[in-house]
Order: structure tokens, then sequence, then C-alpha cells
């Protein structure tokens, strides 16, 4: 039976902050997002909340208001301040609408109503005016706590749903850190939400070591989906065959079948054998870099070939690199390499070249570690980053 690397983590080393507790959707999103009678509800309370203030407006009048001009005062006020809910949480252009009806639209209304005559019995008008003020706090404040069960239910439901994906997702794409015969491998995805569409895996049988990376287009729940779809196709097709380019053409088929139309993945494979010759096969990824130990130079192995689930029935045809002992190799995405600064400026390639030169011969980790800090101190992640280092001993 074919041996399977389980690949593990000594420490977890990586801290992720809750997305769903700092998250920055769009409010308009959100709302959007919101089920029709989630919507009613909110626009309901903020309506009755602070249609009291059309009621408070009719207090200090020294005549009665008639029950026509109340009933307007109120609808004003609730109508102003869903016109301004709506400006900040859909689109505020509309608060060249809401502004000047703001502002207007009493001086309009103040003369169209005929007080009553001051026969009115004063008290008991005031008594009937604070309890409709009273009436419409407790409907705005009933339908408020209704909207904030509803939703925090869903929020909570969710958020358990998310926290399921995440602990998937970590079985998934475990770190790396692991010495197979005369190689050594340390890596790890750091995906930029809760689930990311990256992915790297290490798989031994009989003798030979497929080592792949891979970069789901997006990322998300979406993309990590994707991703654990792949994994699953690439493992059992390197556990069957020896062929990179059969993986590769495999994986295209599957990808192409179930994937969304907008969908695509980057890979970079590297396989080894006993022999100092390695086969390696890219499609549409970043080049895996190659540090020559004899000569203290990085190399790039590339392909021109196009990422999987883009182009039906493409052939792949995978390259051979020879290596000697302390050779590096490099496999990386674009969230590493598309890092920009505060100026713009993308972290690049050559920086991630410069570091490995100068680093070399340290342990795996600690290059891991130099790599992954001058990334983050060149600017936030954006993107789901995976890295991962070989090392032949």
């Amino acid at each position: 039976m074919a041996d399977v690397v389980h690949v593990h983590s000594t420490s977890q080393e990586q801290t992720r902050d809750s997305h769903l507790a700092n998250s920055n959707i769009p409010r308009a999103q959100f709302t959007r997002s919101l089920p029709v009678l989630s919507k009613l509800r909110l626009y309901l309370a903020v309506f009755f909340t602070f249609a009291t203030l059309g009621v408070l407006w009719c207090i200090p009048n020294p005549s009665a208001v008639p029950w026509y001009g109340i009933a307007t005062w109120m609808t004003y006020s609730g109508l102003v301040a869903l016109g301004w809910a709506w400006s900040f949480t859909h689109n505020r252009k509309m608060l060249f609408v809401v502004i000047p009806f703001s502002a207007l639209a009493p001086a309009l209304l103040r003369d169209w109503f005929v007080f009553l005559p001051g026969t009115v019995d004063m008290g008991g008008y005031l008594g009937t005016l604070a309890i409709l003020c009273l009436a419409c706090i407790v409907v705005g404040y009933i339908l408020f706590i209704s909207f904030i069960s509803t939703e925090g239910a869903r929020t909570v439901r969710l958020q358990t749903e998310i926290s399921l994906a995440q602990q998937v997702h970590s079985h998934l794409v475990p770190p790396i850190d692991m010495t197979n015969g005369r190689f050594e491998f340390y890596g790890r995805s750091d995906s930029s939400s809760e689930v990311g569409g990256d992915l790297l895996d290490v798989v031994a049988k009989d003798g030979q070591i497929g080592v792949f990376v891979a970069d789901v287009s997006g990322h998300g729940v979406r993309a990590g989906v994707l991703m654990a779809m792949i994994k699953s196709a690439a493992r059992m097709r390197l556990l069957s065959d020896d062929s990179l380019d059969g993986l590769m053409d495999d994986l295209n088929r599957v990808v192409l079948q179930v994937k969304e139309m907008d969908m695509f993945v980057t890979v970079a494979c590297l396989q080894f054998d006993d022999s100092d010759v390695a086969r390696y096969l890219l499609a549409g990824h970043p080049s895996i870099l190659h540090y020559h130990a004899a000569t203290g130079q990085v190399t790039e192995l590339e392909s021109s070939c196009p990422p999987s689930g883009v182009v039906a029935n493409l052939r792949h045809t995978s390259t051979e690199v020879h290596f000697g002992s302390g050779d590096l190799f490099i496999l990386l995405t674009d969230g590493l390499l598309e890092v920009e600064s505060t100026s713009g400026e993308q972290f690049g390639q050559s920086r991630i070249e410069s570091l490995v030169t100068a680093n070399a011969v340290r342990p795996l980790k600690e290059i891991f570690d130099t790599l992954l800090t001058a990334v983050r101190n060149h600017g936030p992640q954006d993107d789901d980053q995976t890295l991962l280092l070989i090392r032949a001993v």
C-alpha cells in the first residue's frame, strides 16, 4: 500500500483575528444581504422611533394641532429618518434629496394646518400626545429588538458554520514541517479570510515524493470549497500514477467540471526520486525558485502553460531540473509577491530571491520567518499567502 506522508505542525505560530468581528464589509452590501422581512423590521423600527419627533413638535404649540396635522408631522419625521438611513446604507447621493427635504418641508407644512380653537382641553390633548409618543417609542423598540434577535441568531449560525469551515480548512491545509529521505520541507498557507483558496501538500509513494502548491482564484469559502476538491483529486492521482503530466491533465479536466465560470487554478508541482534530477510542472503559477548551493545563484523554473480550468483537453509536459546537496526550491503564491506598500510598490520576486540568497544556509524555519516578516513589513495581507521551502540534504 502506498505510504502517504501526513504533514504536521510543531507549533501553530499563527494568530488570526476574527474576520467576522472585524470585517470591513460595506454597509450597502450588508443591508442588501438582509432578508426582506428583516429589512422591513429595521426600516419600520427607524420610522416609528423617529416619528416621535413629529409628536414632540406639536407639544409646544399654543393651540392644539388637528389629528391629521399630528399624523403628517409623524410621517414627515419618520420619512426623514428613513431617508438618512437609506442614504448611509445604500447610496449617499440620496443626501442631495434628503437634506433639502429635511430643511424645507417644515416651513411648508407649518402653514397648512388650521389650529383647533383654544376651547380644546389642552390637558387631555397633551396627555394624548404623550401616549402617542410613548406608543411610537415602544413599537420602534420592539421592532429593533425583533430585528436584532433575528439577525443575531442568523449571525451566530453563520459564525458557527464558518468556524466549522475553518476547522476543516486547517485539516486540509496544515503547516508542513518534516524530513523525508534526502529532503527537508517547511511551509504554511495563511488565508486572508476565514477560509482560504491556497493549497500546499507533500505526498510520498514508493520512493517518490510529490510536492504541489495551488492557488484558486479569489479567496473565501467559494475558493476553499474548490481547493478541497483539488486536494482530493491531486492526492488520488499522485497515489495512482507517477506522472506529473497525467496529474495535471486530469486536474485540468476536474477543475473544468466543478468550477464556476469565473474561477481557475494555478498550480506548481515538483517530483523527486532517488536521483539528483527532479521534474517540475507549472500551470499559470509564479515561477519555482531554485537556489543553487554550489554557485549561490537563484534560477527560475517557469512554464507558459495556462492555469487549470481555462482550456479544455490541455496536454501538459513536465521538465527535468538537476539539483545538488544544499539546493533550495521555493514554491509560493502571488499573495506574497503582490503585497503593496503604502506607495503602491509590490514586494516582487527580486526581494524574495535576495532574501533567499542571503539566508540560504539557515534552517528552513528561519528562512521562512525571514521571508514572511519582510513581506508583512512591506504591506498588509490582501490575499491568501502560501510559501513552501524544500532543501536537498
